[in-house]
């Protein structure tokens, strides 16, 4: 048996000083890598919530425009409250508004807003008329505001001519007056 001694003009293959600096470069640009990719994420995750933000600030917007509208005149509803001009639950709120009905036709609509759970917030515009029924009735359908982990509630600020106090009130079904103002809470509930 012979022995094969190394033949410095055959050179096939990698010496260990070559084999360490590439698996060296190789986990440099896996580091790289990794980083990058948890950067994207994070843009990711930045820029869902940034487009949920905007969904939910149109939501408020559209009910604000809505409830701007509210006129002070009474809901007609078939009981002894027909001269309550809103009717405002926690989770809903219910007025008469002047609304856009054609390209220059307004007319009035009772408006109802509810809040359905962590899921959904329905605004129901019907025909302002006394009816049997004690919701709006629809005109062409429930319009669904949002649907998602959403959490609403809504406030009415009342104020007393005789007293500069306000006070803020989780409902409001006084007689022919409007509240000054109604607040919207609006929260989204990140996953």
């Amino acid at each position: 048996s012979r022995l094969i001694s190394p033949d410095p003009e055959n050179d096939d293959g990698f010496t260990l000083v070559e084999v360490l600096v590439g698996l060296m470069l190789t986990a440099i640009l896996v580091a790289a890598l990794a980083t990058l990719g948890s950067q994207f994420r994070t843009f990711l995750n930045a820029n869902d919530q940034i487009e949920r933000a905007v969904e939910l600030d149109k939501v408020a917007r559209k009910i604000a425009e809505v409830i701007e509208q509210a006129e002070a005149l009474p809901i007609l509803r078939n009981d002894s409250s027909r001269d309550i001009f809103l009717i405002g639950k926690p989770d809903s709120v219910g007025f008469v508004a002047t609304l856009k009905t054609g390209v220059q036709t307004f007319r009035f609509r009772d408006v109802s807003i509810h809040y359905i759970g962590r899921d959904q917030l329905v605004m129901k515009v019907g025909y302002h008329r006394p009816s049997t029924a004690t919701e709006p009735k629809a005109e062409s359908g429930d319009i669904d505001l949002r649907t998602g982990n959403l959490e609403v509630s809504f406030r009415y600020l009342e104020s007393s001519a005789l007293s500069e106090q306000s006070l803020w009130t989780e409902s409001w079904n006084h007689p022919a007056k409007l509240p000054r103002a109604v607040s919207v809470f609006l929260t989204e509930n990140y996953p």
